[in-house]
Parts: C-alpha cells; structure tokens; sequence
C-alpha cells in the first residue's frame, strides 16, 4: 500500500447512525437472507428488536439491495422497493390535513408535489400516484421505525385508526408487499389496530444484537476491506470491553461484568474514534490494528464522551438549544444520584427551541430512546455505559466553558446552601459578567438570591455599625455624668 493509497482511504466505520443502501452490511448475511425470504413467502412481516439493534441497518444495506440485486421474481415482476419510510414529517402551521400519518407518507413518497395538493390524499390515491409501475414491478412498502406512529400523539386513537385503516384496504385490493419495523417493546400498542391489517400481523421476524462472534466480523471485516488487518486478538480484546456492563449486584453494590452481546452502535462508535485516532497518529500509514493499538486507543469511555460531546453539539446547533440546558437536563433527569440510568416525563426547558425536536434529534443519534406508558412519553439514556462519559464530559465542560459562580451557582441550585451565595465584590464581578453572558434561569436565581444575602449584610454592617455609634455615645454621655456628679461632690 503506497502512501498516497493509505492516507485517502476513507473511516470503514460509520459511527451510530444507520447503515446505507450501497454500505457493507458485515455479520447480517444469515439475517438478511432469512428475513427476505420471509418477506417473499408472506408478504406482509413485522421486523422488530430492542432499540439499537440495527433494523435501519438491515433494511436499508441489507434487505433492499437483495429484494432488488438478485433479481427475485413475483409473477415475472422484479421487486421494487420504497425507500424507508417514516410518518414523523409534521405538516405545514396553518395547513389543515385529512391525516397526519398519511400526509407524512405521501410527502415522502410524492416528492414533486406541493405540500397542499397531497394534505387531503387518502392512502390508497398516495399509493396509486407513487406506484404507477406496479404492471411492471411488485412494489415493496417499507415503513421503519413504525412505533411513531403510536408514541407521535399517544392520544390520537382515532387518526391511528385512520391510518390503519385505509392502510389494510391498500393491503387487499393491491398487489403490494410491506415490510413494518418497529422496536418491540412498542409491539403491544398494536393489538387495537390489528384487525385491520390482512393476516394481523402473525408473520414477524426478530433481529438481536450482536453476538461475541458477529462483533468481531462486525470489526474486522470493514477493516480488511481498506486493506488493514484487526488482528483476532485486538477484536477479542475490543468485543471484551463492548461486553462490559455496569450491573447493581444485591449485597455486594456495583459492579463490572461481562454481558451475552454487544451493541452495534457501541462497536461503531468506538471502531470509527480508533480509526481516525490511527489515522491522525500514524498520518493513514498503518496496515495492522493489533492488541497495542486497542489497548492504547480504543478506550470505550474516552470514544463514548467523543460521541456524547458531538452530539449535544450538534443537536444545540441544529435546534437552537442552549448546550448547557441539554446537558444539565441529561445529567439531573436521566441519571440519578446514584449514577444509574433514570427515566423522565420532562422535556428540555426552553422558551425558543422545539424541545420535541430536541428529544428526537438525540433519539435519532442513539443517546436517547423512548418509551410511551399510560399515554405518556418516557425519555432514558439508551444505554448504561453512556453515563459515566456524560458525567466526565459534562464536568470537563463545565470547567471549561463556566465561569467559577455559574459552576458554584450550580451547587447552590442542588443544595440551597446559603454558604455559596456570593458577596461583596465576587457578587459584583459576576454581576458584571451577567450583562454579557447567556445567563440560565438557575443562575439568576443564584445571583437574585446572592444580591438580597448582600443587602441583608449591609443592612446588619450598618446596624451594627450605628449600634457601636450608639455605645460609644452612651459611654461618653455615661462618663460625662460621672465626671459631672464627682464635681459636685467636691464642691
């Protein structure tokens, strides 16, 4: 490999977001094929998995490009897939649809049309206007990340309704084959609409995480394919530490373990950091990854903060969000005293950002994942090993970005003890620097209830002050009057 050859080769590993159609998709075969099969033989299946586990990956790297690649027939049609779509897309302000979950397909299906023209489409006109090539093509209906439609308004039983519906009648009266992907733990939510979906749904198919063997395929095979051995024992070594839970063992407090599987955005992240870690330490000059080289690099927390770090910058960036309100609202509602995860009913306040659109942009990188009980939406870390890099990432900005009273303004907030409050001239330098900081409602309390602790000093200063002004001129008159009661003696 010549110099020029290495230092152009593009990361083999993507990071936490999903996967491509046209990107390798290693240690999936056996599901790629199996769920494809499936999907052939019974038309209509339901992908689902724990959050994490890659069904976006699958779909779009994996089970599109087979469908369409190796040519499977239906009555001599080829298939042809959607892309995979979602109903999350809002409508226009102001603009009045016939259903949210439809008008969010056929905006992505009807890419050409104005947004009013398709707001009152049912359906099965959206369907016919997108597949006008079904004499040509089995057309395949691929819907990810299926449970929005149940946790976008829990409350909407009636368009869910709707939806499902209008989306059984497309279902019999076409020759259409879908694909739903959902997360599992939303599963049950479905039961109310399943008799509207021909077949209810029995067809289903579950995809895991990865499993000591697939994790190290997962981390050699991208790898090899730029010409860089990941030697066995650098991925085992690596897998070892994916493996490795923070766990609350009875009797005995907290501890390490190793766990059954890794999770593939975890492997991602941490594949991705040690690639360009190397990259940068080596200037693209390495054709082996060895046991050194993990155990120098490839530290699952310092990859885990990096992730954690970019992607509260971005979503700040891309909502307008305060980054110290996101990650104070992460630390204080999502990790408890105790460092363990916690869940939340509350969203990020602020009074200018789209805090739904907070939440679902961190949901979209993996920090985040939801869950809806009682026709409420829970918020929680999507994993354990993210909380000691978010408390280590967020201290070290803290420490970075905070003046000394915005981080002593924080304890305050947490114990309300007096002792913290500022005085005299520390009150007035922050003060000063109040007038041209970002300054957070906590911190005006913090400076507010510093500046009445002031005036309550100066007040006790000056009492005490006039008090001793008061002694003093009461000894004098007290000496006066002996003096004055000594002469009249003598006389």
């Amino acid at each position: 490999m010549t110099a020029i050859e290495s230092t152009n080769r593009k990361n083999p590993y993507v990071g936490p977001r999903a996967l491509r159609t046209g990107e390798d998709l290693p240690a999936r075969e056996q599901e790629v094929r199996d769920l494809t099969d499936l999907l052939i033989a019974e038309r209509i299946t339901l992908l689902h998995a724990p959050s994490g586990a890659g069904k976006t990956s699958l779909i779009q790297a994996g089970v599109i490009p087979l469908l369409e690649r190796e040519g499977q027939f239906l009555n001599d049609r080829p298939f042809r897939t959607t892309p995979a779509l979602r109903v999350k897309t809002p409508a226009r302000q102001g603009l009045k649809i016939r259903n949210r979950y439809i008008h969010s397909l056929a905006l992505d299906l009807l890419t050409g049309r104005d947004e009013a023209e398709v707001a009152t489409m049912s359906l099965a006109e959206v369907i016919a206007e997108a597949m006008p090539w079904t004499t040509e093509y089995t057309p395949v209906l691929i819907l990810d990340q299926f449970e929005e439609v149940l946790v976008l308004d829990p409350t909407d039983w009636e368009g869910q309704d709707v939806f499902f519906a209008e989306l059984g009648r497309v279902l019999r009266n076409n020759d259409i084959w879908v694909l739903f992907a959902m997360r599992e733990d939303y599963m049950g939510g479905l039961d109310r609409y399943l008799h509207h979906i021909p077949g209810y749904l029995q067809t289903t198919f579950r995809l895991d995480f990865l499993d000591t063997d697939a994790a190290k395929v997962a981390i050699r095979q991208p790898a090899a394919k730029h010409g860089v051995e990941f030697t066995d024992d650098a991925a085992g070594e690596l897998v070892r530490q994916l493996r490795t839970i923070r766990v609350q063992i009875p009797g005995d407090g907290v501890g390490m373990v190793e766990g059954p599987y890794v999770q593939p955005y975890q492997l991602q992240v941490v594949c991705r950091n040690l690639w360009r870690t190397l990259e940068k330490e080596k200037q693209g000059l390495f054709r082996t990854i060895d046991l050194k080289s993990v155990r120098r690099h490839a530290d699952v927390g310092e990859s885990l903060r990096q992730y954690y770090r970019d992607t509260v910058t971005d979503v700040a960036s891309d909502t307008d969000m305060d980054e110290l309100t996101i990650r104070d609202w992460i630390e204080a509602h999502l990790i408890t005293a105790q460092g363990f995860r916690s869940q939340t009913l509350v969203r990020p306040p602020s009074k200018n950002a789209d805090t739904m659109a907070v939440v679902s942009a961190l949901q979209n990188a993996y920090l985040l994942r939801s869950d809806t009980r009682s026709g409420s939406i829970w918020y929680e870390l999507a994993h354990d090993q993210l909380i000691a890099p978010i408390l280590q990432d967020n201290d070290a900005w803290r420490a970075s970005r905070l003046e000394s009273w915005q981080r002593r303004a924080r304890d305050w907030h947490t114990t309300r003890q007096r002792g913290l409050l500022l005085l005299g001239s520390d009150l007035r330098h922050a003060q000063r620097q109040a007038l041209v900081l970002a300054v957070t409602p906590a911190e005006r309390d913090f400076l507010e209830e510093s500046a009445t602790a002031e005036r309550d000093r100066s007040v006790v200063a000056r009492t005490r002050s006039y008090m001793s002004q008061l002694w003093a001129l009461v000894v004098v008159l007290a000496v006066t009057v002996v003096v004055l009661l000594v002469l009249l003696i003598i006389r």
